[in-house]
Parts: structure tokens; C-alpha cells; sequence
């Protein structure tokens, strides 16, 4: 009704006297008359307690959640109106310092969510669970054993995986109607099972209506009627579901929200592992550290609009604008203690970290966080974290869990497939080594390295910062891809002209053709450059047969052109206009996932993902990580912004030897060491040149067998608590 939105909006601006009248009117009115829907009441009482809340008055706010859960539940039963409610009423006993009472609602909240029939990944915001992980670790500080405290931070462990990106989500739905798209009978089976599920859906509401009236109001013959319809849809939705299950489990592995568990997590860790999860909420945030035998939850004095300043600072400094910037040491400084101080003592103990970064997080590469403060610019004394630790990215618990908890049965049978330099502004001969034509190059008939025909380099003296440096692909990129903005890309091929404005990228071919011999291996080491890394050529390879695959080239994120709703990688676009988004020059997300890979390592690199205006395409680039995690990729490689070639050149080479051509070495471990030698010398010391780049996946030694032996290995003392084993008692 209109004047609760009234009251909402007042709320939203601070108006609260205006807000306490507008929600007093709303009320009378509706006390007065029976002829509104029966939930009006409900919503109304819950704005009155926002209302009280704001006011400072926390007992009259739960009063008012109270009333409104139970007309919610005699309407609805559990639903998510009812858990957000049950959020509201744990967040009001927070505020009271009722913590006990405050955790049990929180608890109930979350298990009336899990059964949800839609899952639960949306029902909660960042700011609710805040209040319970706030909570939790007020009330952590009086129970009476560590096995009672390990036992409340699984729970928050769980409620931690509530949060998801939507970016991610995006890709997924996309990924799905893509699946869709090429089966029909899928299709056909999916739609047939949202019909019933809406039908349900709406036979509940009536049924509540019903039982809603006055006894002498309501019709035993409708609610019997509704009652058998609503369980005739429930067996129709069951077996839609099985079918699914046996004849296309693909289409509901994308789509299902199954949290992981606490004491399977733990057992895949090794003893000398920690991962770190993150809730960011709009004044504080919180950090979750866990280990193969302990759970630590700490709380990090900022919200994610100051985390967000802080990420833009210090990713300010990485962008080379005619000359290398002064990377702020004292700064990054400042965010990993925000970020890590409470919890750091634990890292003494391990030398790999992974980290579950989320929102802003996600487009900062950690390893450019230095653990002590430092006087002077002198980058290579400065202790950085990847000198302490190995750091690998992941962009949710699942995918992680997943990676870990699966041993690659067969290897690919080729070391290495290269796809770069793809023809897009108008190149000079030089760039493609012969005229405009590229060949696919074996390793055997490779020619020798071509000279990049722009200098990249920067010579950086020990304390002072080098100019006169080219200003960096990724700077011109946002200027050159507003003329797309004005080109719808959903719903067919992009056009040509688009992808053909962008900036060039001639000095990636020689960093393929350099980094595919440096990983030496078995086979055939496979590179398309040019006019030949093309979409249509990728398309008509097996990828199943590459270990390592690696793209040089530029990334999409979504808004960069006008409807592009998901991230994804330029390769050549066709000489003529492409039939279908199939051969258009963009593999965009939702296709990648739809590929079969058996690749250890996917590599992309020249790749910007730092969008204009001050945004960060962070979360973007974690839909694409998912997206290639789903086709089959076991890590990705990636970069944060884009690197002068021979710095990216230098770097690349020396991951790849310290791989292995067995990949024995571990790709964090690789990538650890590589970093640490750029560091080491003053000339490649600044995090401009080996910052950017970032491995996700689950940082695991590769190789068949090596993760099986991780999770056999019994914890010493692995969490075994779940929700119901912590037992708390209410006060009144």
C-alpha cells in the first residue's frame, strides 16, 4: 500500500517522525477495513519495527517482527518472508546484547532457509549476516569449551556460503539457457518443470488466503480442492526432477546451491593450508580463517565501500599512464592488517593461502599486500606476502571443494595450445612476423622469437620510478570500446567493426611462442596467432587433448558493450558477418562452459579486468572462472591488468619452468617463486610488472593421485559440530 512505501522511503531518508506516522495511518486503515489482502498487515508491522529500530527502541521493534511472523507464518508457513523476519527479530537481540537469544533466531532463520525449494543463496544480505557473525563472536567469549566456539563458527561457516556474487549467477543462468537452447528435450523437460513449480506456487497463496478468513468465511470444499492439487503438483515437480537428474545431471550440477560442509572442507587442507572467507557488510566486515583443524572468525573494522577506496588506491598506482606510478607500501600495509591482523599469527604455520575474495576483494590480487611497514619506496626490500606465502584465488567454497574433491583420471595428451594476437586494429606487418597471415606452429617448426616492435620495459632504480613508459593496452581499451557501447550484443553476433576498434596486441605472439617452450612436455605444442585465432578454429579443436591452454588477449566485461551481460575473451572476429554468436570473434562465458577441457592450467593473460570510472571488474572475472571451471579447467591463471610484454614475457617463462613438464611443482607454488625472483631484482621490483597476475582454482599439486592423498590424511582435529550440537539455552 502506498503510504507503507511512504514510510519506507522516509526511513531510507531518516525522516523518522514522518515514517512513525505514515506506518500508524497504514495500520488504522487496515484494522478498519477487511477488505485488503490479508499480508498488507504483515508488511506494514514490519516497517514499523524498522521504524522502532532506527529509533533506538529495540524491544517495541521486536514486538512489532513478532506480530508480523505470525501472520506470515499462518499465511505462508516458513517462507522466505519468514526467515528475513526471523533475521530482523536475531539482528533487534543483537542490538540488546542478548547474544544467546540472538544466535537461536539466527540458527532458526538459517534451517527454515536451507529447505527452501529454491535454495537459499538470496534470502540473506551481507548486513544481516553480519549481525550474526557479530553475535557469534560476542557470545563465543563465554562458552565454556573450544569445542563449543569451533562448533558456533561452523555454523557461521555456513552461513558465510549464504552470500553469492551475482555475477556469477548471471553466468550460471546464461550457461543454463545455453544448455537449454541445444537440447531440446531439456528445454522442453525444464519449462514443464517451472510451469508445476508456479502452479504450486500459486495454489499455496490461495490455500493460505483461504484459511486466512473468518471460520464462518472459509470453504472446506475450496482448501480440499487447493490441498490436493498443490500435493498432485509436488509428485508432477518430483518426477520432472528425476528425469532431469538421470537423462541431464549437467543442467542440475549448474544450477543447485548445495553448501559445503565444514568437516569435508577441513579434510581436504593440508596441515600447511588455510583458507580465507570474507562477509562484507555496509559498516564492518568479517573474516573467516580455516585450517585442517580449527575455524578463527574475527571482525575487520570497515565496510565494503572503504575496503572498495582502499582496493581503488592501491590499484591506482598499478596503472602505467606515460610512467610507473609509486606503489604506496604503508597502504597496502594498512589494508592487510584491516583485512588479516586478527588472524595472521595462524600463518606462521602455513605456507599456502587460499582466499574466497568477494565484491571488491575480488579484484585485488593479495599478493601485493605487504605484512610490515616499510620506510622508503625500495620494492624489493618490502615484505611482501607472497614472499611469507603461496596464494591461490577461488572464486566461491564450491568450486574449490569441487577441484579438490576430484582426482583428474587421464592427462591431456599435448603440453600446450596458444591463442593470441588476434587481428583486431589495423596491424603492422611486423606484428605477425610475415604480413597479415599466421600459421598454426607446431613445436617443431616454431620460427625464432619475434622482436616486440614497442619498448615495454621499464628500468626502475632502486628508489626512484622510470618515465617515459607506452601507456598500456588496458588504458586505451575503455575509450575504444565506447563506440560498441552503442551495439546491443545480446541475442546474436556481435559485429565485426566492434572488435576491429579495439587496440591490437602484436607483442603477445611472441610471448606464446616463448612460454610454449619453456613448458617443453609431450606432443605437439599448438599456437594460433592472427588471422587463425579465430573462434571457429578454437571450435573445431579437442580440447580435451591440452594440458595448458592460453589466451593473449583482450577481455569483455560486462557493460563494455551495450547488453553485454556477461564477461568473455576477443579472439578474430570473421571477414564476413558471422551467421551466429558461434563464429563471432567473442567467446563469451556461457559458451566457454560449455566446452570439454582436461586442462591443468588455463592461462589469460593482456586481459583487463579493471572496468572504467572506478569500478572494478573483479566479480566479473569470477563468472568467467567459473564458467571455464565448469568446462573443466582445473586452475586459471589470470591477470588484473595488463602488463608490458616483456615483463609478462619474463615472468610466464618462469612459471612455466618451475612447473615441470609434469606440473610436480604445484601452479601457487610456481607462481610464488616466479614473483618472488621478479621482486628480488630492483629492475622488475615494483608489483606493476608481477603483481597483476593471480592463480584460481584450488592451488593443489597437479598430477593424478595427489589430491586423493590430501583428503585420506585424517585431521587431528577436524569440526565435526553442526547447528544442533552447540546447545544454548534462551533467556527471558
Amino acid at each position: 500500500m502506498a503510504l507503507n512505501f511512504e514510510a519506507n522511503m522516509s526511513l531510507r531518508n531518516a525522516e523518522l517522525v514522518g515514517a512513525q506516522a505514515q506506518t500508524v495511518e497504514a495500520f488504522d486503515i487496515l484494522n478498519k477495513k477487511n477488505n485488503f489482502p490479508a499480508y498488507w498487515r504483515s508488511d506494514v508491522l514490519v516497517t514499523m519495527g524498522d521504524v522502532a529500530i532506527a529509533q533506538g527502541r529495540v524491544t517495541t521493534a521486536e514486538t512489532y517482527y513478532q506480530a508480523a511472523l505470525a501472520i506470515q507464518r499462518q499465511l505462508y508457513g516458513e517462507s522466505k518472508s519468514t526467515v528475513k523476519i526471523l533475521m530482523k527479530i536475531g539482528t533487534a537481540r543483537q542490538k540488546e546484547g542478548l547474544f544467546t537469544n540472538a544466535i537461536i533466531t539466527f540458527r532458526e532463520a538459517i534451517q527454515i532457509a536451507k529447505k527452501l525449494p529454491n535454495g537459499y543463496a538470496s534470502v540473506f544480505t551481507p548486513d544481516q549476516l553480519s549481525f550474526y557473525a557479530d553475535a557469534a563472536i560476542a557470545l563465543s567469549q563465554s562458552l565454556p569449551s573450544d569445542l563449543d566456539k569451533q562448533g558456533l563458527f561452523a555454523e557461521v561457516f555456513d552461513a558465510f556460503q549464504m552470500q553469492k556474487s551475482s555475477a556469477v549467477e548471471k553466468t550460471l543462468l546464461m550457461s543454463s539457457v545455453r544448455m537449454m537452447s541445444s537440447n531440446p528435450q531439456m528445454r522442453d523437460l525444464v519449462e514443464k518443470l517451472q510451469s508445476a513449480e508456479r502452479i504450486r506456487d500459486t495454489d499455496k497463496t490461495q490455500l493460505a488466503a483461504e484459511t486466512a478468513l473468518l471460520d464462518d468465511q472459509r470453504s472446506k470444499l475450496v482448501e480440499d480442492r487447493l490441498i490436493t492439487q498443490i500435493e498432485q503438483k509436488n509428485q508432477e515437480i518430483l518426477r520432472y526432477q528425476q528425469e532431469l537428474q538421470a537423462n541431464h545431471p549437467n543442467y542440475l550440477e549448474l544450477t543447485k546451491t548445495k553448501p559445503v560442509l565444514i568437516n569435508e572442507l577441513q579434510s581436504f587442507l593440508t596441515p600447511n593450508e588455510a583458507i580465507a572467507l570474507f562477509l562484507l557488510g555496509t559498516q564492518s566486515s568479517y573474516i573467516q580463517l580455516i585450517t585442517r583443524s580449527e575455524i578463527q572468525l574475527a571482525k575487520i573494522e570497515q565496510g565494503e565501500q572503504a575496503i572498495h577506496e582502499d582496493v581503488k588506491s592501491l590499484r591506482k598506482a598499478l596503472e602505467i599512464e606515460g610512467s610507473v606510478k609509486e606503489f604506496d607500501l604503508n597502504k597496502s600495509y594498512t589494508v592487510y592488517q584491516a583485512l588479516f591482523g586478527q588472524v595472521e599469527k595462524q600463518f606462521k604455520n602455513i605456507d599456502h593461502l587460499i582466499v574466497v575474495p568477494t565484491g571488491p576483494l575480488a579484484s585485488l590480487p593479495f599478493s601485493i599486500l605487504v605484512t610490515k611497514p616499510i620506510a622508503g619506496v625500495d620494492y624489493s626490500k618490502a615484505e611482501w606476502l607472497v614472499k611469507q606465502l603461496a596464494i591461490t584465488h577461488t572464486p566461491s567454497l564450491k568450486s574449490f571443494f569441487e577441484k579438490r574433491s576430484t582426482v583428474q583420471l587421464q592427462q591431456a595428451s599435448k603440453a600446450f595450445l596458444g591463442f593470441g594476437n588476434p587481428v583486431l586494429a589495423k596491424l603492422q606487418e611486423s606484428s605477425l612476423g610475415s604480413g597479415t597471415q599466421a600459421v598454426m606452429i607446431s613445436k617443431s617448426n616454431a620460427p625464432s622469437p619475434i622482436k616486440p616492435n614497442m619498448k615495454t620495459a621499464a628500468v626502475i632504480s632502486k628508489n626512484t620510478l622510470a618515465t617515459n613508459l607506452p601507456t598500456p593496452v588496458a588504458n586505451q581499451e575503455p575509450q575504444v570500446i565506447a563506440a560498441g557501447k552503442i551495439v546491443c550484443r545480446d541475442g546474436g553476433p556481435i559485429p565485426a567493426s566492434i572488435l576491429t576498434a579495439m587496440p591490437s596486441l602484436p607483442d603477445t605472439a611472441n610471448e606464446i611462442i616463448q612460454v610454449s617452450k619453456s613448458l617443453g612436455g609431450n606432443g605437439l605444442t599448438d599456437i594460433y596467432l592472427g588471422v587463425q585465432a579465430n573462434e571457429v578454429n578454437f571450435r573445431n579443436l579437442n580440447l580435451t587433448d591440452y594440458r595448458v591452454i592460453y589466451f593473449a588477449t583482450h577481455g569483455l566485461l560486462p557493460g563494455e558493450l551495450k547488453c553485454q551481460s556477461e564477461p568473455g575473451l576477443v579472439l578474430t572476429p570473421p571477414g564476413q558477418a558471422a551467421k551466429d554468436k558461434s563464429e563471432d570473434g567473442v567467446l563469451d562465458a556461457s559458451e566457454i562452459s560449455q566446452f570439454k577441457l582436461n586442462a591443468n592450467l588455463v592461462v589469460l593473460s593482456a586481459c583487463n579486468t579493471a572496468g572504467g570510472g572506478g569500478k572494478f571488474g573483479g566479480d566479473s572475472l569470477t563468472g568467467l572462472v567459473e564458467a571455464f571451471f565448469y568446462a573443466g579447467a582445473q586452475n586459471l591463471l589470470v591477470s588484473h591488468w595488463s602488463v608490458p610484454s616483456t615483463a609478462t614475457m619474463q615472468l610466464m617463462t618462469q612459471v612455466f619452468a618451475n612447473l615441470g613438464s609434469n606440473f610436480s611443482n604445484g601452479s601457487a607454488v610456481s607462481l610464488q617463486k616466479a614473483q618472488q625472483q621478479m621482486v628480488q631484482n630492483s629492475l622488475t621490483a615494483h608489483p606493476v610488472f608481477w603483481g597483476a597476475f593471480v592463480l584460481i582454482g584450488d592451488g593443489a599439486v597437479e598430477g593424478t593421485g595427489s589430491k586423493k592423498m590430501v583428503s585420506q590424511m585424517q585431521p587431528n582435529n577436524v569440526v565435526r559440530h553442526v547447528a544442533s550440537q552447540v546447545t544454548l539455552q534462551q533467556s527471558n
